[in-house]
């Protein structure tokens, strides 16, 4: 399986775009890595997977920031919007630490 690293807005864009280019709401993959998993840790990675494209997106978190949920797609979307969307369905793998550290990054906006 091929992988991209996501280390720009650019290529944040990039995947916003495909995302929303599926016609029919697609399944989003999701998987965090990270020191200390949780709200006191640090996210490093976010993978994605949007099937049917084979691509596993490295969303580089560390060094992105809240630039990687900001960044908005043509359609207007940000991939913070797509997390929050109910027309996505979402899939975490060990979900608990995951949305811990999503959660006390991107809701609680300072």
């Amino acid at each position: 399986m091929a992988s991209i690293i996501v280390d720009t807005v650019e290529l944040v864009h990039d995947l916003v775009e495909q995302i929303e280019s599926v016609v029919l709401k697609p399944l989003v993959f999701i998987d965090l890595e990270g020191v200390i998993l949780s709200r006191d840790g640090v996210i490093a990675i976010m993978k994605i997977l949007v099937p049917p494209n084979p691509v596993v997106r490295l969303i580089n978190i560390y060094t992105l920031g809240k630039e990687a949920f900001d960044g908005s797609g043509p359609g207007g979307q940000t991939l913070w919007d797509i997390l929050e969307s109910k027309d996505y369905l979402k899939v975490f793998f060990d979900v608990r630490d995951d949305s811990d550290a999503i959660y006390i990054r991107c809701i609680r906006r300072d």
